[in-house]
């Protein structure tokens, strides 16, 4: 007996349930119940979930693609990697990479779909999973991003010394390359990587002395970064950069299981990925204090 996962967008938990339904008598089915907000960590549940499933079945959506956590369901299929079935609820365009994948029609018909989706499910006749080569740059985009990453690595080196001004300075002539870099090479992954990168640094900017007491204050800028990550995994599901990328913003939300599973997955693809071990080891120090802070609160 197949064991499926269902990743939908709450708008779309009654389509959910009843593909639930229909499919349970023959396959073992993991839908969730719990409606998740803006906030919310990913739950620990969903992400075994998808380990534990044989097929991850995508309802694609206009608030599917708008959902960060459908984002980060059916790239985390990828990644594991599950065999990943896309089935069309509306006309919203499919995401670059998932576009590669045939993709179930259910605009026109429940049950037609439902019965190319019993087909799928039984013998599935596409790539399962993407390719373990990333694209390489053309050389003129890879000096634009080499370039780049150097002054994000100083933005971030006059940080660690607590030299705000000047790491202020940097990041504000960033902002233009960044935007002439996104608007020449909109569809290149390692660009798009970057922007989220230039974002989180921002972020880190503006709230950089709430950050140095252990603080994460929500913020925009932390939205648009994600945004980006996802937009480059869309493109190129193997590039660890905007893995580790999602699992930094993960870590600022302090949703740390998850941030955990996002770093780790990029440092499988990069065994080398230094700043992504260290990212690790922070991830380990928070749940400490998080656990002595409890500690101390129970018993006082």
């Amino acid at each position: 007996m197949a064991k499926l996962f269902i990743s939908h967008s709450w708008e779309n938990k009654p389509v959910a349930r009843k593909l639930a339904e229909d499919l349970g008598s023959s396959h073992e089915i993991w839908i969730d119940h719990v409606k998740l907000h803006g906030g919310d960590p990913l739950l620990l549940e969903i992400q075994r979930g998808i380990e534990n499933s044989d097929s991850v079945i995508l309802l694609w959506s206009a608030p599917a693609k708008a959902s960060r956590y459908v984002r980060m369901e059916w790239e985390s299929a990828l990644v594991l990697p599950k065999t990943l079935i896309p089935c069309r609820l509306d006309d919203t365009e499919l995401e670059l990479f998932l576009k590669r994948l045939l993709w179930i029609d259910f605009r026109d018909s429940y049950d037609t779909g439902l019965s190319k989706l019993r087909d799928s499910i039984d013998q599935p006749a596409y790539p399962q999973h993407p390719s373990k080569e990333t694209r390489e740059p053309k050389d003129d985009v890879r000096a634009l991003i080499n370039r780049m990453s150097g002054k994000q690595y100083k933005v971030l080196h006059y940080l660690k010394q607590n030299r705000v001004t000047e790491a202020r300075a940097i990041q504000s002539a960033l902002d233009k390359e960044v935007e002439e870099a996104l608007a020449g090479e909109e569809e290149d992954p390692s660009i798009l990587a970057l922007a989220g990168y230039h974002y989180k640094n921002a972020y880190m900017i503006e709230n950089w002395d709430a950050i140095r007491t252990g603080e994460a204050p929500p913020s925009k800028l932390l939205e648009k970064a994600e945004s980006y990550f996802h937009q480059a995994l869309a493109i190129e599901p193997n590039d660890p950069s905007a893995w580790n990328g999602i699992g930094n913003v993960l870590l600022f939300r302090r949703d740390l299981d998850a941030a955990e599973f996002f770093i780790k997955k990029a440092i499988e693809m990069e065994p080398r990925y230094a700043a992504a071990k260290q990212d690790l080891l922070l991830i380990e120090r928070l749940r400490k204090q998080r656990k002595e802070k409890l500690s101390w609160k129970s018993s006082g």
